[in-house]
């Protein structure tokens, strides 16, 4: 079993997969097949979710920066979010498809951690509809950040001055053959923080890129959920100590999450590392 060191890092034995630390990082490695390896259903679960947790944060590693509040010494993004999604609902992979680095299926992580009141939301009709209210704001690409965070300051007690509006994008990509076998099967991810600062006059654009926000008939904060993934929105402030943030979980659309959750999928994948030993 892995455990949480002091300084932060992990170290143990996770299903094949060995943590070690050494000079306050932790190192994972795949534990060679001639080793004695038991296989019991537990061990075989921890294999099969470890794989996809971990090449999902491998997309969305630029968008983690600060979300994961009260880390203890050197403890990383990496292994908070490899911590706090362990227990989530499981997706299975099969030892062909965890040996591709590349391999991710999106599903409803963690994003972030902490202790701010968490930001409610839910897609609704393509966009995610959150619980930010900014009344009948119109949300054009000539808005300014002054005037986002002046509508947002005075219907939200919770918002502050200068603090981060971040918006994570993590879209899903993928193939199939011939044969209808998916391939290229993998998470891309984009984000945009937005300090909220009544005296930026800049666009909101020259933050978001592509992103397409709206309010809706009720006045609520939206983004446009455009194509299959997960869908956050993360509020973060800098304190003496750290940057609080709430704890935020993507909302996911994935036609792949059901197949990838699924009792078969779970045998097929147990029963393909079975195969190995």
């Amino acid at each position: 079993m892995a455990r949480l060191n002091k300084n932060g890092t992990l170290s143990g034995l996770m299903g094949d997969v060995v943590m070690r630390a050494y000079n306050n990082t932790t190192y994972v490695y795949v534990r060679q097949e001639k080793v004695h390896n038991p296989q019991t259903r537990g061990q075989m679960m921890q294999r099969v979710k470890m794989k996809n947790i971990v090449n999902v944060y491998g997309a969305l590693k630029p968008a983690l920066k600060d979300n994961f509040q009260g880390k203890v010494g050197k403890q990383s993004d990496y292994t908070m979010f490899v911590s706090c999604n362990l227990s989530q609902q499981p997706v299975y992979l099969t030892s062909k498809e965890a040996s591709a680095d590349y391999y991710s299926v999106v599903a409803p992580y963690i994003v972030a951690f902490g202790k701010l009141s968490p930001i409610e939301y839910s897609i609704e009709d393509e966009w995610l509809v959150s619980n930010i209210i900014v009344g009948d704001i119109d949300l054009n690409s000539d808005m300014k950040v002054y005037e986002l965070a002046s509508v947002i300051f005075s219907n939200n007690a919770e918002w502050k001055e200068g603090d981060i509006l971040e918006f994570i994008v993590c879209k899903q990509n993928f193939l199939a053959d011939a044969s209808g076998e998916l391939i290229n099967v993998r998470a891309e991810c984009e984000y945009a923080n937005i300090v909220l600062d009544i005296a930026d006059k800049s666009k909101l654009s020259r933050y978001l890129d592509d992103m397409e926000l709206k309010a809706d008939a009720n006045g609520c904060l939206c983004l446009h959920a455009s194509s299959y993934g997960g869908y956050a929105i993360v509020q973060k402030r800098k304190t003496a100590k750290d940057v609080a943030t709430g704890v935020q979980s993507l909302a996911v659309v994935n036609p792949l999450l059901e197949r990838y959750t699924s009792e078969e999928q779970c045998e097929k994948a147990i029963q393909s590392y079975e195969k190995k030993h």
